[in-house]
């Protein structure tokens, strides 16, 4: 038996795709003390992935962990 969406089934799957689509593209966030202990691991997974890290420093944002052609791709997008 073939189930056929309707209007309201289409728009919950819209906003389900808008929803994975933000996750994958947000930011991550990441404490100063794990930067340190898996710099290595961090660097390797923005470079693969191309999201931003954002480092953070007693609760506060303080620093963005970017790969290169990430950065170098919003730079000239800006200018």
């Amino acid at each position: 038996m073939a189930v056929k969406f309707g209007k309201p089934a289409s728009a919950v799957v819209l906003l389900i795709a808008l929803a994975v689509f933000a996750v994958l593209l947000a930011p991550r966030v990441m404490q100063l003390e794990q930067l340190k202990t898996r710099s290595a691991e961090l660097i390797r997974q923005a470079r693969e992935s191309g999201r931003p890290l954002i480092i953070t420093q007693h609760g506060k944002a303080t620093a963005v962990l970017q790969d290169v052609e990430s950065f170098q791709r919003q730079r000239e997008a800006l200018l």
